[in-house]
């Protein structure tokens, strides 16, 4: 059984250190010299107790601005359509007003969609000249706005500000060509900013040096592939350098560890997931230990699998939620109900998302069920920042096929 969860409106304020302002009906404003707090017009400088306890300052439940430990909530989505050829959309704040913006490629080049009054009304501006595949932000430590690591057809590249336009400050072919993807971590060392793309054949990686914006390949890290589909990075083994799950060779499931100056593609482990096709990394029963979620497909019927990692250090054996999601459907890994364990986000249909909730015992069979307006076939799918100021990610999910992008906001 699919629970269902309901959609809260509301209009946006600036968020405080212990609730966000949230307004019951979109667009009211409050008389003068109140403010939008927790749900109701109050007084300026009204707080929320610290979540969990929803008591003196907020109404309870979804809706009521704070952000409270276990509460799992949504907004209503929003769309924005007539994208055409949007891949990898992303919340990105580029211009440093706080505010995250909608950042998305397209064969003609980057664009922006700029976020006014907690939405994204206006019409795409193009952000870089470039036809990229994936992307990827990284802080800058020169400027206050952020840094982007590109892949282009052929070419790896970062783009940087130079008098407020964003100009290509390096560039590196690939060595590869029509990348699947692109994953920024720490592979090569504990505080290294590096780039792993993903290639139908081969899995590489690139070095970042932020500090001098320039781009090297890392040695002896290219990892042969056959018909590779999907990757994610995080540290698993406890070294403190990322590692990499990737799904290859008719669907079988491998982590490579990160270690000093490479990724050690000869270290490699076979999970054993002989059917996977997408694939994330996230601590789902809180324990510290980073788990694997993988969407499969059984006899046709694809469904989400786990593997929870065991302090042993190996991984236990498959588990499944039993509930259908979308075929070839990328997975994402988020913490949206701030109970610090990681939930996985993949889509059921096509016209709505599944979230399972992390538990002590592991993720829950019975996902909570977010209806979509509207069709979509998601290319990418993520959940790694929020444009509504409370530090819960929201769902942003790029159909390509379509021309749509559909943000799904948590904890409104």
């Amino acid at each position: 059984m699919i629970a269902a969860l309901a959609l809260v409106a509301g209009c946006f304020k600036p968020s405080t250190d212990s609730c966000k302002y949230q307004c019951a009906t979109e667009g009211t404003p409050c008389p003068s010299g109140l403010e939008c707090i927790a749900g109701r017009c109050a007084e300026p400088g009204t707080t929320c107790p610290a979540a969990p306890s929803d008591e003196a300052g907020c109404p309870g439940g979804c809706g009521d601005g704070c952000v409270t430990a276990g509460e799992l909530c949504v907004g209503l989505p929003i769309v924005r359509e007539n994208l055409t050829t949007a891949l990898d959309g992303q919340l990105v704040d580029v211009d440093n007003d706080g505010a995250k913006d909608l950042v998305f490629a397209t064969d003609t080049g980057v664009m922006q969609i700029t976020q006014v009054a907690g939405g994204f009304p206006g019409l795409p501006a193009l952000l870089m000249n470039i036809a990229a595949r994936a992307f990827a932000p990284t802080p800058d430590p020169i400027t206050s706005r952020p840094l982007f690591v590109i892949a282009a057809s052929t070419t790896i590249e970062l783009w940087r500000v130079e008098l407020g336009s964003y100009l290509r400050g390096s560039s590196l072919n690939l060595g590869a060509s029509d990348p699947l993807g692109l994953r920024l971590g720490s592979i090569t060392g504990p505080a290294t900013t590096d780039a792993s793309i993903l290639f139908g054949s081969v899995l590489r990686t690139f070095h970042i040096d932020v500090a001098s914006r320039t781009i090297s390949i890392a040695a002896n890290s290219d990892a042969p592939l056959m018909g590779a589909s999907a990757h994610a990075i995080a540290e698993i083994n406890g070294d403190d350098y990322d590692d990499v799950a990737v799904v290859d060779n008719s669907s079988l499931l491998k982590v490579m560890p990160g270690a000093a100056g490479k990724l050690d593609v000869n270290g490699r482990t076979d999970i054993g997931v002989t059917d996977a096709y997408g694939v994330a990394i996230g601590d789902f029963n809180g324990d510290g230990l980073r788990d694997l979620a993988f969407t499969t497909n059984p006899q046709g019927q694809p469904t989400l699998g786990y593997l929870l990692r065991e302090p042993a250090g190996i991984f236990g054996s498959t588990r499944s939620t039993g509930s259908l999601v979308v075929a070839a459907a990328p997975v994402a890994v988020a913490d949206l109900d701030g109970d610090g364990r990681d939930d996985v986000i993949v889509q059921g249909t096509t016209t709505n998302v599944l979230i399972f909730r992390g538990t002590p015992a592991g993720l829950e069979s019975t996902p909570v069920i977010v209806n979509l307006p509207v069709e979509v076939h998601a290319q990418t799918l993520h959940v790694d920042a929020s444009y509504n100021h409370d530090d819960i990610p929201d769902i942003v999910m790029t159909d390509g096929v379509n021309g749509r992008i559909v943000i799904v906001p948590t904890n409104p």
